[in-house]
């Protein structure tokens, strides 16, 4: 046994009527601008065929509809607003990263070139001192050698 109920939702002709597959959502449409969307509920299968079939009503009018839709369409175009920001930021930040990495190269080649030059001077100067050492150890020998021989004659 099907219960239909008269609601009175819409002011004026109703235009469509919509039932979900499981019978349990309807979505109607009138001239008069407005959606419903009811939830049946009483339905046989819920009641073991005992009671009446009852729905929650829900309004959703087309100044509401429309008032959304332009909260979307903001939505839409602060959303791509920040993508173009985040676009530009992210290029900035790579071309940032890439000056830094080269100013960082430079002051490392220039502390490298550095370091080589204190090395080599470190070089040149340990050979100096050794060439010394090596000039002062033949000058000792030759005046050892010397006095051996004054001391033997």
């Amino acid at each position: 046994m099907v219960v239909v109920q008269s609601l009175g939702l819409h002011i004026g002709p109703c235009h469509c009527v919509r039932m979900s597959v499981d019978g349990r959502t309807v979505v109607t449409c009138g001239e008069d601008g407005l959606v419903f969307v009811l939830r049946v509920t009483g339905l046989e299968a819920d009641t073991g065929g005992k009671g009446r079939p009852s729905c929650d009503v829900v309004m959703v009018n087309r100044s509401d509809m429309q008032a959304r839709e332009e909260e979307i369409q903001e939505l839409f175009a602060e959303a791509a607003a920040l993508k173009v920001h985040l676009v530009e930021e992210s290029t900035k930040m790579q071309t940032e990263c890439v000056r830094r990495v080269h100013e960082a190269r430079q002051q490392d080649r220039a502390e490298v070139e550095a370091l080589r030059s204190q090395c080599e001077a470190l070089q040149q100067q340990s050979m100096a001192q050794e060439k010394e050492a090596l000039r002062q150890m033949r000058s000792l020998e030759a005046k050892h050698v010397q006095v051996a021989t004054d001391l033997e004659a």
